[in-house]
């Protein structure tokens, strides 16, 4: 940019700005914009989940409900109380007791992944979760199954949450399912099925003998402390 002007003796002339005006202006844009985008959140940051984190026998508090793994357990084949097909997997079947007591609204755990100990992500895939909804304040209960790698499955946690399309912006709880390696040899070890646990209203907590449910003296299950 020029600027008419008058040079020393009157004489007209063109008066350039000075570069080092010039490049401390250009410093300082590229300073603010540094600023900007370092503070002011991203447009998706608004829409992560909110993880809230516990262990097994331990109550997560929730947006949506108050939440409790109180049992997990595990072996390579699975069948149905009440008589239904067995399943048999290479790997492991990871079966997790949940308690869930709503909030606000009725609901209970309409979504679960496992997180394994070498950070993988596991769905229910060819799982099983049942659980119904309830209404705030009452206990629920819901058994949730995963098939998994057992080379992995020490120092897993499962997600829980509500929204069983969308986890965004959604708050889930994720637990620490204490599981040792002592655990995973023990279950896989079993040559007989592991009877699924029915999903109790009024909660897993209850003596899991009922619906012919395995208790967690068998094997190695974790189970949480009164």
């Amino acid at each position: 940019m020029r600027l008419p002007g008058r040079l020393p003796g009157g004489a007209e002339g063109i008066l350039r700005p000075s570069r080092l005006g010039v490049g401390a202006l250009i410093i300082a844009a590229l300073a603010v914009g540094r600023f900007v985008d370092e503070t002011l959140p991203t447009s998706t940051e608004p829409l992560k989940a909110f993880e809230r984190h516990g262990v097994i026998g331990q109550t997560v508090p929730t947006r949506w409900a108050e939440v409790e793994v109180v049992r997990v357990d595990g072996a390579p084949l699975v069948a149905t109380f009440e008589g239904g097909p067995s399943g048999i997997t290479p790997g492991l079947w990871l079966i997790v007791e949940v308690d869930a007591v709503p909030t606000r609204d009725q609901t209970s755990v309409a979504w679960a992944e496992l997180r394994d100990g070498a950070g993988r992500v596991f769905t229910r895939g060819r799982g099983t979760r049942s659980c119904a909804a309830t209404n705030p304040g009452l206990r629920t209960g819901c058994v949730i199954s995963f098939e998994v790698d057992p080379d992995t499955l020490p120092g897993s946690r499962v997600v829980l949450g509500t929204n069983m399309m969308d986890q965004r912006a959604d708050d889930l709880a994720v637990i620490d399912l204490g599981i040792e390696p002592a655990d995973v040899a023990a279950w896989s070890s079993r040559t007989e099925p592991l009877v699924l646990p029915s999903a109790r209203a009024g909660g897993q907590a209850q003596d899991s003998t009922q619906d012919g449910a395995q208790d967690g003296t068998l094997g190695s299950s974790q189970e949480r402390t009164p």
